[in-house]
């Protein structure tokens, strides 16, 4: 949801209307292999029959602060999420954010990725 407002027009307002009722997922990559923060990562899963994606994105402006987790839409908070996340340097995994959760914590190169998972 976004509103803007353009020179001697009126604003415009922009919402999502996505019928759930579910809080999106949090999702807080970690890399290991590259930069700790690893821009260009991509996170991919499905929403019902419709392919999601969405990628860590960098930039911002001087002086700004950036917030780099990724929102994992859902249709219900009581299944699980299966993600593909693509890390920068290529390789990806699959993940499985757990029924309930709020925000996970994927780390790059472990056996277990989900390290923190709150929310339960």
């Amino acid at each position: 949801d976004f509103a803007f407002a353009a020179v001697n027009e009126p604003a415009t307002l922009v919402w999502n209307e996505i019928e759930t009722t579910a809080r999106p997922v949090r999702v807080i990559l970690i890399g290991r292999q590259g930069p700790r923060t690893p821009i260009g990562a991509t996170v991919s899963w499905n929403l019902g029959a419709t392919p999601q994606h969405r990628q860590l994105a960098g930039g911002g402006s001087y002086e700004s602060a950036s917030d780099l987790a990724i929102d994992v839409t859902r249709l219900t908070e009581a299944e699980p999420v299966a993600l593909e996340v693509t890390w920068p340097q290529g390789p990806s995994r699959q993940v499985t954010i757990p029924a309930g959760a709020r925000e996970v914590l994927i780390r790059e190169g472990v056996a277990d990725p989900v390290t923190r998972v709150a929310g339960l």
